[in-house]
């Protein structure tokens, strides 16, 4: 309640802006309301593109289950954010959470060939999403070239190329 009552008082003073949003929105995330929190920080974003806070509005998202309305947001911001590989992957993860195979697979692409974004989730979504539609060679291809690259590959990408000959056999027969 400090908070708050420090947070109202600056903004008799100076006014709303993002960064006081933002703030708000922070703070009703902190105190476990969630749905608070997604109002303010929705407000935020509208004034200011700001990665912060489609980070906290990913948190707000994932607390109340709403998968839909997180990728549409994520797909509508695409544009103002195409240059952050963190963006990348919170648009993969919420594209598959609804199902969107095709968009989460390119998702997970995008993050990991253009932004090395390479955490293990990033590498399951793209190879799940790719198994999904038939599109696992791109991954499979990705993944050799981070095999090669790296002296100490991850264990994710070794994985799919694994999974991907195992695949490949089974079609052959």
């Amino acid at each position: 309640d400090k908070k708050l009552k420090a947070l109202n008082k600056f903004e008799r003073v100076h006014g709303k802006s993002d960064g006081t949003l933002l703030e708000r929105g922070k703070i009703y995330l902190e105190k476990d309301t969630p749905e608070m929190a997604l109002k303010y920080l929705k407000q935020s974003l509208q004034i200011k593109k700001n990665l912060e806070t489609i980070h906290k509005l990913s948190i707000c998202y994932g607390k109340l289950d709403l998968d839909n309305e997180a990728s549409e947001l994520f797909e509508e911001h695409l544009p103002d954010f195409k240059w952050s590989g963190a963006f990348w992957c919170l648009l993969a993860y919420y594209k598959k959470k609804v199902g969107d195979n095709h968009a989460a697979h390119s998702a997970a692409y995008t993050a990991i060939a253009k932004f090395d974004q390479v955490a293990p989730a990033v590498w399951r979504i793209l190879h799940n999403a790719g198994l999904d539609i038939e599109r696992y060679q791109e991954g499979y291809e990705l993944s050799k070239k981070y095999i090669i690259k790296n002296n100490k590959p991850n264990r994710e990408s070794i994985m799919h190329v694994c999974i991907i000959q195992i695949y490949r056999k089974k079609e052959k027969r």
